[in-house]
């Protein structure tokens, strides 16, 4: 994965799970976005958040824990929702696919 080009993502943050936390979901601010290449094999110019870690600024999308991106002034509640929606339209549409294979 190369950096190319970083920019202030401000007042963006990421929605995290995690079943051993008391609310299950927090979201942690983002640091900045930085536009990559080489995220996914064959995919150029993918932007995606960076956050602070103990290892310093890691895109957050490598966490296991990671669902979602929070605008500015927007909450997490429709955050999840929107991404639980966008991942149910995903199963069904591949379900879908299975049953016409």
């Amino acid at each position: 994965m190369e950096i190319r080009q970083i920019i202030p993502a401000d007042r963006w943050r990421a929605v995290m799970a995690d079943s051993d936390e008391p609310n299950g979901v927090w979201a942690d601010p983002l640091v900045c976005w930085a536009l990559v290449d080489g995220w996914n094999v064959g995919e150029n110019n993918h932007v995606m958040g960076m956050a602070a870690s103990s290892l310093g600024i890691t895109p957050i999308e490598e966490s296991s824990n990671f669902l979602c991106y929070v605008a500015p002034g927007d909450s997490i509640d429709p955050a999840i929702n929107r991404f639980v929606a966008s991942q149910l339209k995903d199963y069904q549409h591949d379900l879908a696919n299975r049953r016409t294979q």
